[in-house]
């Protein structure tokens, strides 16, 4: 049994599920529920037994398993376990995949989106072929820009499926746990890959989410940037959440693309409000501040994380509303000009792709979507209801269908 999306901090008892939990309902089959960060799996006792989880387990780097205080026994709850759980859950058949590959583009068409970045970091040659073929049996309508694993640097070729699938930035990982920073070992890991792609000539792609580890990335970058000096390198980091004094302008001047996610601030807003001190919420999601200091910005949704409709993620950064109807950081807040550019002209150049797609000029793609008369001065919550009128790729027009 499988279920994903939970929030802990919604649920009555305010905590994760435990495996006791789980088995007092599911004793008989294992069941994997995922957090709705992703980053979290909970098992019942079955699924920790399948998993080979027990009490002599040790953590992987990067990983915790919470237990109990007396016995040590694992209680359900895996953080940062990944790869670790999902290797002993069953792959779906490639048809099921299909299947549900074929809903998930329908969806991201008509919600106005022709094209999605893979940014898994574990991503080698057998995703790329699993890719190329959802694409030549028409389940999957989208362009994709797959990025490489770092584990995988050089797997990939530059691009397949007759042009539709392209290879994007090397996928740096940083582990981190929601209250604690990288270790030194992950840190010293990241430097020397991001060092080691910088000097092969790929762009990086660092996932930094907490002040530490989004300071860790950009010293990084400085360093290999020090080391061999390159311009329009567009080293990226994927999500740079929270900010410290300083930090915006210091990824402007070594020209690192910031790419955010608007939508955290409706979806995930009411857990910041209760978990992350006032003091630092001034730097959380701050695109205001990474706007003003010069910053690359692009956007996208994290999904499944969280709901991928570019137009949602918009009215969040506009409002700065949160589910429950709060404010999450008013002052970071941008109009709808700003966000709809890093959804379009910002994320194509955050992929070296401006010379083909993200802004209406002849010689581009004809990728088009049509938003309904009076868009730019919607209210936010006309924003998040709002769907496109019409949907073309490559000037043929895709949704509605014709």
């Amino acid at each position: 049994m499988r279920a994903s999306g939970y929030e802990e901090t919604r649920l009555a008892e305010g905590r994760h599920p435990t495996a006791a939990d789980l088995d007092a309902v599911a004793p008989d089959h294992p069941v994997r529920l995922i957090h709705s960060s992703g980053h979290t799996r909970v098992l019942n006792t079955l699924a920790l037994r399948l998993a080979g989880i027990e009490a002599a387990t040790e953590e992987p780097p990067g990983g915790v398993i919470e237990r109990d205080p007396t016995t040590g026994a694992p209680n359900g709850v895996l953080v940062g376990m990944e790869a670790v759980v999902d290797r002993a859950v069953p792959r779906m058949s490639y048809e099921e995949l299909s299947a549900a590959v074929r809903e998930a583009s329908d969806r991201l068409l008509r919600a106005g989106v022709t094209l999605i970045q893979d940014a898994t970091y574990t991503n080698g040659r057998s995703e790329w072929e699993l890719f190329e073929r959802l694409i030549a049996d028409g389940a999957l309508d989208l362009d994709v820009v797959m990025m490489e694993g770092v584990d995988h640097r050089g797997a990939l070729p530059e691009a397949g499926a007759n042009g539709r699938l392209r290879r994007g930035a090397v996928k740096v990982m940083l582990h981190e746990l929601e209250h604690t920073a990288p270790d030194g070992a992950e840190i010293a890991a990241m430097r020397a890959a991001v060092r080691a792609a910088h000097e092969a000539g790929r762009q990086v792609a660092v996932h930094a989410v907490g002040e530490d580890a989004v300071i860790a990335a950009v010293e990084a970058i400085e360093a290999a940037l020090a080391a061999a000096p390159r311009s329009e390198h567009r080293h990226r980091i994927e999500h740079c959440s929270l900010l410290t004094e300083g930090v915006a302008a210091r990824i402007a001047r070594s020209g690192i693309v910031a790419v955010c996610q608007p939508s955290f601030v409706y979806e995930r807003g009411d857990r910041y409000l209760r978990l992350v001190s006032e003091e630092r919420r001034r730097g959380l999601h701050a695109f205001r501040t990474l706007r003003d200091a010069g910053v690359m910005l692009a956007a996208g949704s994290d999904a499944p994380v969280t709901p991928p409709p570019p137009l949602a993620s918009v009215a969040a950064a506009v409002d700065r509303a949160t589910k429950d109807g709060d404010t999450l950081g008013p002052e970071q807040a941008v109009d709808v000009e700003d966000a709809l550019h890093w959804w379009t002209s910002g994320a194509a150049r955050a992929a070296f792709l401006e010379g083909e797609r993200g802004s209406l000029r002849p010689g581009l793609r004809a990728d088009l979507v049509l938003l309904p008369s009076g868009a730019l001065e919607a209210s936010p919550a006309e924003l998040r209801a709002m769907q496109p009128e019409g949907v073309w790729r490559e000037g043929r027009r895709v949704r509605p269908t014709p």
